[in-house]
């Protein structure tokens, strides 16, 4: 609606809401949740800030000039519930024309209650003589005896995710960014023979322990901690044993989408993410993460070919490119445990292979010995049993582990065990020295 617009102001608008429509739903300030503009008006009919000049008008009732406010609020903190008197509720956002570091609005759902679903309330008194200052919002009534008000946010049962590359999907708590509710929501994905997934945290964004009063720490989350936490576990079998073993969750309180964290699955092809909540949460998002289902391992490489048939098993040759890239699994997250993969490299008479490692990182041992390490191992084709170069750990600072040989065929097999993941590698390759 057209409305005249403020000097001080560089917008105003209008957003109506009506239980005609959608009986509960969701606002926000502009832009939210990145940075709301500066010199910004928008008015709400339904329904952290840090700068005093920013703040949130709440009136009972519509009208044009908004007379009948009741509350303000600023600052970064969690504000109470509103009920409306009669049939309409005002929210009035503001901002000055500064905008500093972590001022990102707000969040707020609203519902539409039918009259008789709210307890009446008891007698009022004498009304008050006037005061300066406006009466605080009258607190929230008890909540009607709904099983959606009472009961937690999850099923009974794990949901369950059957497919096959490439097959992929996002999943997410409900109410999502905008809060979270308690209870333990379990996805339980499953992936075809011979198929990987491989399930990325987006974003993570959970109350912290009430002991650590902030972010938490490594020993603040964990699997027995009294905070609300993400966990996804990996499924191993272990030699002799013929069922599944569940490993020790990996344990995830805060991820930001700046720095998301992605987690493969063992050759069982089964991933379990669990979300757990003790409370209700309108300060914090909860969990987005999303999964697909994959054939390749997560190996980059633009010019790979794989042999599906041996499973992680790639070439790289020379007639289809003088140069490439490589990576281990899920490289740079944690390549997946008791894995082999095999990388070839074919030339052509009279080219050399030069591999450089831009970065590399796994389980050390003093030898780099097989079951005490996880390893590269270089060798010729035609020569499976010498051993030209063995890599692990880290190089040196300053140094990079690299490898160069004339030959026809070089093979580096990938090994890692039960025990210990990192970040893996990254490598160039070359074919050279053909004119």
């Amino acid at each position: 609606y057209p409305t005249k617009r403020p000097r001080q102001y560089s917008e105003r608008q209008l957003q109506f809401f009506s239980s005609s429509g959608k009986k509960e739903g969701a606002v926000t300030s502009p832009d939210f949740p990145s940075a709301y503009p500066p010199l910004t008006r928008v008015i709400y009919r339904t329904c952290g800030l840090d700068f005093a000049g920013d703040r949130l008008l709440i009136f009972d009732g519509y009208g044009a000039d908004f007379s009948n406010r009741v509350s303000a609020r600023c600052g970064s903190r969690s504000v109470d519930d509103f009920w409306s008197e009669g049939r309409y509720l005002t929210l009035e956002f503001r901002s000055d024309g500064v905008v500093g570091p972590g001022e990102l609005g707000f969040a707020a759902t609203y519902r539409f209650f039918r009259r008789s679903a709210v307890p009446p309330e008891p007698p009022r008194p004498s009304p008050a003589p006037p005061v300066s200052e406006p009466p605080a919002a009258r607190p929230r009534p008890p909540q009607p005896s709904t099983a959606e008000a009472s009961s937690p946010d999850c099923p009974a049962e794990p949901v369950v995710i059957r497919g096959s590359a490439p097959m992929s999907g996002v999943a997410r708590t409900r109410d999502f960014p905008l809060g979270y509710r308690r209870g333990v929501c379990t996805w339980d994905l499953r992936a075809a023979g011979g198929e990987r997934i491989v399930v990325e945290l987006r974003h993570v964004d959970l109350e912290p322990a009430p002991a650590t009063g902030g972010a938490l720490s490594g020993s603040g989350c964990s699997a027995r901690s009294s905070a609300d936490r993400v966990l996804v576990t990996k499924f191993l079998k272990e030699p002799g044993r013929e069922r599944q073993e569940a490993a020790p969750p990996l344990v995830f309180c805060q991820v930001s989408r700046d720095h998301p964290v992605r987690v493969m699955s063992s050759s069982l092809g089964r991933l379990l993410v669990t979300f757990n909540a003790t409370a209700d949460s309108r300060t914090r998002g909860g969990l987005e993460f999303s999964y697909s289902f994959v054939r390749d391992f997560g190996v980059s490489g633009e010019f790979k070919v794989q042999n599906r048939s041996v499973g992680c098993y790639f070439e790289f040759r020379s007639w289809q490119s003088s140069t490439g890239s490589f990576t281990s699994p899920n490289y740079p997250h944690a390549y997946p445990e008791s894995l082999a993969c095999h990388y070839v490299f074919l030339a052509r008479p009279e080219e050399r292979i030069r591999i450089e490692f831009t970065n590399y990182d796994t389980e050390s041992s003093r030898l780099c010995l097989p079951g005490d390490s996880d390893y590269v191992l270089v060798e010729e084709c035609h020569r499976p049993n010498y051993r030209l170069q063995t890599f692990c750990g880290k190089p040196e600072p300053g140094t990079a582990y690299s490898v160069t040989r004339r030959t026809s065929c070089l093979r580096l097999s990938f090994v890692s065990n039960s025990q210990y993941s990192a970040a893996g590698f990254h490598a160039n390759y070359f074919f050279e020295g053909r004119t």
